[in-house]
């Protein structure tokens, strides 16, 4: 009765010890080699712009979206004018009450402005002007904005905030990151600072 008893506690344990190392053999490795084999894949599609070089004009939709999108309208004249000097020129011109500085601060708050394509074809006209890229400037049709900023919003740079129907004046406004507008700013040459409101610069 012993012999037999240990014999039954020794089978025992070594179903018990195989039953316990199955998994490490036939699951774990094969589960592992998928994570890194499908891991690198995963991360290149959650930072699709990383390997998208944009054309040079849609460089400049880009960047002259999101000055569009954050400067408020009003102060377009100041930027694109001629003889625009980033100086403030606070002898020239009132101090802006806490009223309207206080607006222009809850507005940065709601986000990125909506803007018409109109007022984006002016930005990037005066954007490729005073960049030294007249030539192109000279280029930049309605027709072939409207290109560049399809091209922005298949790569989700930009999103369309008016209705599908409204074909005479559409919305766009920039989703695109700080870090995207400033690498397409520098890539085309362009000094985005010089061309973006501060409310505490220009005040």
């Amino acid at each position: 009765m012993r012999l037999r008893g240990r014999l039954f506690h020794h089978d025992v344990q070594a179903a018990s010890a195989t039953h316990l190392e199955a998994p490490r053999t036939g699951h774990t490795a094969p589960q592992r080699q998928h994570l890194e084999a499908t891991g690198p894949a995963g991360l290149k599609l959650e930072l699709p712009s990383r390997g998208v070089e944009l054309p040079y004009l849609t460089k400049f939709a880009l960047v002259g979206a999101y000055v569009a999108s954050t400067n408020p309208p009003d102060t377009d004249a100041r930027f694109f004018s001629k003889g625009h000097s980033d100086k403030p020129r606070r002898q020239r011109r009132a101090r802006k009450s806490k009223a309207v500085r206080a607006k222009e601060a809850q507005q940065r708050l709601l986000g990125p402005r909506a803007f018409v394509l109109d007022r984006l074809l002016c930005i990037v006209h005066s954007v490729l002007a005073l960049s030294d890229s007249s030539a192109a400037s000279d280029s930049m049709s309605t027709s072939g904005l409207q290109a560049e900023v399809a091209t922005l919003v298949s790569l989700n740079l930009l999103e369309r905030v008016s209705a599908a129907g409204e074909l005479d004046a559409p919305k766009f406004r920039c989703i695109a990151g700080q870090a995207t507008v400033d690498a397409a700013a520098q890539s085309a040459g362009v000094d985005l600072a010089q061309f973006v409101y501060d409310p505490e610069r220009h005040a």
